[in-house]
């Protein structure tokens, strides 16, 4: 029988094959008499002879699990023991690991799953066993790039690489757009950094700051400079005449309108 093992005969006492009282059961080999046991006595000529009803009894047999990988920065590095073997009964689940030893991710690659056959399981996905052991090889994937561009000019080919795992896999890559030291303290005189976006020419940054963003192939992206002061420029206009005054004010920071007395020194 698929999955079970043979363990012993048992025999069920009295003239009916329903009647389950007084199960006795004969362990393989057993060679004790059974004419105590006999459901019928059947005279043959002068001889009395027993018929028996024998019934086969069986356990359930148990099945594992063993997970291998290749190492994909090593080609040399095959067959390494990925993790503990999962063992349950005979059509029973088990549940497969999420990592390598709590390791996701091996230099450009990432664990994306497991392959039992042909195959292939999501990390901590479910596996019922069948009737035999089994392999459940490692599958890797390649990460995708994000490349963050300087853009101080047209002429800027200054950039920084980022390897991330894409959006669709379940252990997907939070990125944050880099700034300050994580982006080399580049800087454009007159501007300031906001943020990132993927047109070169963008004037508003569609990756800003502090947030985390997910990707799900390789893109390159243009860092997005705003000019870091504006002018503010106050109006006395009488008649034809237009009196102005310019100020310089430094994006982000408070400023406080012209007094009175400011205004008349001035020329208001």
């Amino acid at each position: 029988v698929t999955g079970y093992s043979f363990t012993s005969w048992i025999m069920k006492n009295g003239t009916k094959q329903k009647d389950m009282v007084g199960v006795t059961e004969f362990e393989i080999g057993d060679t004790d008499l059974m004419r105590d046991y006999a459901i019928e006595n059947i005279m043959i000529g002068d001889k009395q002879c027993f018929a028996y009803d024998l019934y086969a009894t069986y356990k359930i047999k148990s099945y594992s699990v063993k997970f291998k990988y290749d190492d994909p920065v090593d080609p040399t590095q095959k067959d390494i023991k990925a993790g503990d073997d999962l063992s349950n009964n005979y059509l029973e689940n088990v549940t497969l690991h999420n990592n390598i030893d709590g390791k996701i991710e091996f230099g450009n690659y990432y664990l994306s799953g497991w392959k039992i056959g042909d195959v292939t399981y999501e990390l901590g996905g479910t596996y019922q066993l069948g009737a035999s052991d089994v392999i459940a090889k490692a599958v890797f994937s390649e990460k995708i790039t994000i490349t963050f561009m300087g853009n101080r000019n047209s002429g800027d080919t200054y950039s920084i690489p980022k390897t991330a795992i894409p959006a669709s896999d379940k252990n997907a890559t939070a990125v944050r757009m880099p700034q300050g030291v994580e982006f080399n303290n580049i800087t454009k005189a007159g501007y300031r950094h906001i943020g990132f976006a993927e047109s070169k020419d963008s004037a508003s940054a569609t990756y800003v700051f502090n947030l985390d963003y997910k990707f799900n192939s390789n893109i390159t992206l243009y860092a997005v400079w705003s000019a870091d002061s504006v002018k503010v420029t106050y109006h006395n206009k009488y008649g034809a005449i237009d009196k102005t005054e310019e100020k310089t004010v430094k994006v982000d920071s408070s400023y406080t309108l012209l007094s009175a007395t400011d205004a008349t020194n001035a020329g208001f």
